[in-house]
């Protein structure tokens, strides 16, 4: 889309984009190019709406409301900082990013806390348990939201998912990455993140490498995300031209048939119903590569079932 969507906890409002270019190098900056072919979009799209509903969003309000009776300001962010470390504390992803980037692994607890105590005030000053329901959050039922420049290519080696997902994400604010072809850039990103065919990429490297390119940037197990976290955090984040990247099994995607193996895939766009989201897979098989429609609800399996990650710019 050529505008930008911003969510203000699911009030959309029509704004002008601003973009700005980024670059992790000082090179002339060379655009990711784009395979055309394909951004048809594969998939069935009457799927069942997502199962958040009014009931849900009525009950996060009198949860949120009762955890801030009587709090001051400070009080709040006590209580929130409280929760959030106690969240990551034996997360190993964060105890290998706090030993090897203590600095990094603190700037996103605190950005993680930023973005709950605004989403607390949000939801609770907004008060959207009377008008919110999935069905009739937007007038036009076709409309999709996306980030500003939604590409797609593939991966340009069988372990190189996180590298080109992270591409992905970063061509979608028309960022810039080091490289004169999209094989070299996936290699820029990857020497960055240390990713090889042993390991893969590191979900906590994805992270802290996301965010030498812009900022804001968090992962979360998807275990710890019920369903009305994992649908924020993906309609936030692509509101504000940040892909979130799933670090998914892959056999709870119906296109993959089954097919099991742990693989980064970027979300590039999601309806105005939050039922379903726009996949941009860099799978090197043709049978799974492309661009995929699937109910929201697959893409939070993919994350939830089996200890897997959510990467976002709205935890």
């Amino acid at each position: 889309m050529k505008k930008t969507l911003i969510l203000f906890l699911l009030v959309a409002v029509i704004t002008g984009s601003n973009q700005i270019i980024v670059s992790a190098s000082s090179d002339t900056p060379i655009p990711v190019t784009c395979d055309t072919e394909a951004l048809t979009v594969k998939g069935n799209t009457s799927f069942e709406e997502y199962s958040v509903d009014k009931d849900v969003l009525s009950e996060k309000i009198k949860e949120i409301k009762t955890d801030m009776e009587g709090e001051s300001i400070d009080d709040t962010r006590a209580r929130i900082e409280e929760s959030v470390r106690e969240e990551y504390e034996n997360d190993e992803q964060y105890l290998m990013q706090n030993a090897e980037n203590p600095s990094g692994a603190e700037e996103m607890i605190q950005t993680i806390i930023d973005n709950r105590i605004n989403r607390e005030k949000n939801l609770v000053n907004k008060d959207l348990s009377n008008s919110i329901g999935i069905n009739s959050l937007a007038a036009n039922t076709s409309s999709k939201w996306s980030v500003s420049n939604p590409v797609i290519f593939k991966q340009s080696k069988t372990w190189n998912c996180g590298p080109a997902s992270a591409l992905i994400a970063i061509a979608g604010w028309n960022g810039y990455v080091k490289g004169s072809t999209n094989a070299k850039k996936m290699a820029t990103l990857e020497t960055a993140m240390g990713s090889n065919s042993s390991d893969g990429t590191m979900v906590y490297k994805m992270v802290d490498v996301l965010n030498t390119y812009t900022s804001g940037y968090a992962y979360k197990k998807g275990s710890r995300l019920d369903s009305w976290d994992f649908m924020v955090s993906i309609e936030d984040s692509v509101a504000k031209d940040k892909a979130p990247i799933l670090h998914a099994k892959t056999k709870y995607l119906d296109y993959y048939n089954g097919h099991n193996t742990g693989h980064y895939i970027a979300i590039v766009a999601d309806d105005s119903k939050y039922t379903t989201v726009t996949l941009h897979d860099t799978n090197r098989d043709d049978a799974y590569y492309g661009a995929h429609e699937v109910p929201m609800s697959q893409a939070h399996d993919a994350v939830s079932a089996t200890e897997r990650y959510l990467i976002s710019a709205a935890l």
